[in-house]
């Protein structure tokens, strides 16, 4: 069921529609590098990679391969998206 929950949310051409997880808006998501080290997720920013806090990663994965972070001016780090591996 949560792959075709995600399958739908990343398939969808309206982006202005409500994620799940209190992540926001879709419009609000966008893709980023990311690595996986140690067991921790860390991304591109300002061309080093930082940390990714653990509260912020949902559940799902992104069926399209790639990470998303939905952030907010109030919130750098609202929500991230793992890529699906």
């Amino acid at each position: 069921m949560r792959f075709f929950l995600a399958l739908f949310l990343f398939t969808t051409p309206a982006l202005s529609f409500e994620l799940p997880f209190g992540c926001g808006d879709w419009s609000q998501c966008r893709p980023i590098e990311v690595r996986e080290q140690d067991g921790a997720w860390q991304a591109i920013s300002g061309g080093r990679f930082a940390s990714i806090p653990q509260q912020s990663i949902v559940p799902i994965r992104s069926p399209d391969g790639r990470a998303y972070l939905c952030s907010t001016p109030q919130e750098p780090v609202r929500c991230f998206i793992r890529p699906f591996m």
